[in-house]
């Protein structure tokens, strides 16, 4: 069993470097306006297969690559096709890619897959923290940035100037420090760090013509706290 869940846990931490990390912008708007054209969409598709096929540390799996190759081009020449990006088809999008994962892994497991990959990431739980921290950094910045997008358009002629990603990088910190926090049980640390927040971000909106700006702050904020205190409150279900 523990075997089995160190397979998962692999191919999803694989899936999330391929499509938060080693995918740049300029990848994304190629794909969405050449479609099936975009060279940039089957290097995509090239790059999760490979790490797929590094993850489970094997070459007799390339089946397994040549399948997460074939769906994920499938399932992102799909998106491409939908005008702009907005919640829903992000976790469409999401959802699809996971579904193909869990079958792979189903699939593996009736080959009687046996585990054999390096020691320090042999432990399920070691495997749970890195995917936990891997998920509250760029994808969660990526959800967040997609459910506030209507929000962002209104405010954007009227917003101050900003130090370029200081707001997605700010947010990864302070979901990374809450994890922390819940893993060594400090809990009501996460209080005083909302506290420092909102004293350092929402001081400076006081006035009535920006209260737009400050409820689109709140809104980021208690999305990126919200979904950071959840990830680490399963995570220390599961540890």
């Amino acid at each position: 069993m523990i075997a089995s869940v160190g397979i998962l846990l692999r191919l999803l931490i694989a899936h999330l470097i391929g499509d938060f990390f080693l995918q740049p912008r300029a990848w994304v708007k190629d794909r969405n306006k050449k479609h099936f054209r975009s060279a940039k969409l089957y290097l995509h598709a090239l790059i999760h297969a490979a790490l797929a096929w590094l993850v489970l540390w094997d070459i007799k799996h390339w089946d397994v690559a040549l399948i997460i190759f074939i769906s994920h081009l499938l399932i992102d020449l799909i998106k491409s096709y939908q005008q702009g990006r907005n919640t829903l088809w992000f976790i469409i999008d999401q959802t699809l890619h996971l579904a193909v994962i869990l079958c792979v892994w189903r699939w593996l497991l009736v080959k009687d897959f046996e585990l054999d990959i390096i020691a320090l990431i042999s432990d399920p739980k070691r495997l749970y923290v890195i995917g936990a921290f891997i998920l509250l950094s760029r994808p969660t910045a990526i959800f967040i940035g997609i459910a506030t997008q209507k929000w962002r358009k209104e405010i954007e002629d009227d917003k101050k100037k900003t130090l370029k990603d200081a707001g997605l990088w700010i947010g990864v910190i302070e979901r990374f420090l809450i994890l922390i926090f819940l893993l060594a049980k400090q809990d009501a640390a996460i209080g005083f760090l909302l506290a420092a927040k909102s004293i350092f971000r929402f001081g400076d909106l006081r006035k009535t013509e920006e209260k737009n700006q400050t409820e689109y702050l709140l809104i980021g904020t208690f999305l990126s706290f919200g979904m950071a205190v959840v990830v680490g409150y399963l995570l220390r279900l599961i540890l």
